[in-house]
């Protein structure tokens, strides 16, 4: 990277470049329609801290609302609720894996008539 900084004395300017390693991995692109959505818990939601709220999807049905997420780059779960014989609630979240998230079962909370998808 590329770096300026005044000198000590005020009048100069310092500049610099300095090289780092960089790592990089290559993954296959996933298509919308390769995406497989796993219904995780019924009666409970994905909650913080293991699973951040992004925001409302659209909760026309539980497809519709998967098909919110998967328009989010940053959106990996879903919690849904139907309210209604055409209409739901949507909530996007993105869930951290590994130790400490969402495989602890401390993570869902327990919420009658909610359903936890996770992709």
């Amino acid at each position: 990277f590329f770096a300026e900084r005044s000198a000590a004395d005020g009048h100069e300017v310092e500049r610099g470049i300095h090289a780092a390693p960089l790592h990089v991995t290559w993954r296959d692109c996933k298509k919308p329609s390769d995406v497989r959505w796993t219904l995780w818990h019924e009666d409970a939601i994905f909650a913080p801290p293991a699973c951040y709220w992004i925001g409302s999807g659209e909760g026309a049905s539980i497809e519709r609302c998967q098909r919110s997420c998967d328009a989010t780059s940053s959106c990996n779960a879903v919690n849904f609720k139907r309210t209604s014989r055409i209409a739901g609630k949507c909530e996007m979240r993105g869930c951290i894996e590994g130790p400490g998230s969402i495989e602890n079962s401390s993570q869902l909370l327990p919420l009658r008539g909610w359903n936890a998808w996770f992709k």
